[in-house]
């Protein structure tokens, strides 16, 4: 992940012209992927080489791949995919994942990068063989060795277990509901919370929008560039020409913060960003409103996502109190 973070970096530019070999310490021109890394500047080919290379030298297997981008979808929902839509990624081999799609390569060709984890989350290891779990054996008040003391307790234990568990899913079920609207939030705001600089602030509010939208059930066409997520937003999101011209400058704003020398500023983008989103919702009707205030995809992701390394780092836990329990 940081690999691809530092090629997709406002550092590199992408363009189909390279630019001119640059002498290494000997005065020889250096080598095409050293070339690259100097002059920051080249298309899907030395982005996606370079990331294998880089990977390789830190002991990550990894490999080039060579397809096609989507294409362009017609109004009919059928796809034209030609020839400059050809494009090159590279690919790492994950233990417990196999061969992982990574994109280096900026979003003028490629889109949005796969996220496979959240900055800052544990990397879970795969899952080994566990021997089988033995029980030993229960002792009894009378010093002697058995199944429980009585069948008044065992269903005491049981029924209590049951009342509880109840009790628990309740309580669980009513915070998760509560929390996934504030989760859909802190999620929709992550990228603004991480930037430094306008590029990444422009880049911050179109992922917020670009996630509010899906909460509503518009998601985002698979690697699309911004005039294309332009053209699918003005196509299935319900705008008067006041939010179409804020769509517009939006995505005008993220490809010259993403591609033009020297970058934008934030602008308008802030404001363009609300008046889309709050059209966009407008035009649903009322149920879907509330489903996306109550339930919005991007809280059940993120509370899916922290469940499961709560789940994890209980999983780990269960090990040491079956030991501390069988040692009293």
């Amino acid at each position: 992940m940081a690999i691809q973070s530092y090629l997709r970096g406002s550092a590199f530019s992408y363009s189909l012209t390279l630019a001119d070999p640059v002498p290494g310490p000997d005065g020889s021109p250096l080598d095409p992927i050293s070339n690259f890394l100097e002059t920051k500047v080249g298309y899907c080919v030395q982005f996606a080489t370079a990331m294998v290379m880089m990977s390789r030298a830190l002991g990550i297997p990894a490999r080039l791949a060579v397809g096609f981008l989507p294409g362009a979808e017609g109004e009919d929902g059928t796809r034209t995919v030609v020839a400059a839509d050809a494009h090159a990624w590279p690919e790492l081999f994950i233990d417990g994942l196999g061969w992982t799609r990574f994109e280096p390569t900026p979003g003028v060709r490629s889109g949005t990068a796969p996220v496979y984890r959240t900055p800052g989350a544990p990397i879970a290891p795969a899952p080994g063989p566990t021997a089988a779990p033995t029980q030993a054996p229960e002792v009894r008040d009378d010093g002697r060795t058995g199944g429980p003391t009585g069948d008044q307790a065992s269903w005491w234990e049981e029924g209590a277990g049951r009342v509880l568990g109840s009790v628990g899913l309740g309580v669980l079920l009513t915070l998760v509901a509560a929390l996934v609207p504030l989760a859909g939030r802190w999620r929709r705001g992550a990228v603004r919370r991480r930037a430094v600089d306008d590029a990444a602030r422009v880049e911050g509010e179109w992922q917020a929008l670009t996630a509010s939208l899906s909460d509503l059930g518009l998601p985002p066409p698979p690697a699309a560039t911004p005039r294309q997520s332009l053209a699918h937003y003005e196509r299935v999101a319900a705008l008067d020409p006041t939010g179409s011209q804020a769509l517009a400058r939006a995505a005008g704003r993220l490809e010259a913060a993403r591609y033009a020398p020297g970058g934008t500023g934030v602008g308008t983008m802030v404001e363009d960003v609300r008046v889309v989103t709050r059209q966009a919702r407008e035009a649903l009707p009322w149920r879907a409103r509330v489903r996306a205030a109550l339930w919005p995809r991007s809280g059940a992701e993120q509370v899916r996502e922290l469940a499961l390394g709560a789940s994890r780092g209980l999983r780990s836990l269960v090990p040491a109190a079956r030991e501390r329990a069988r040692g009293r």
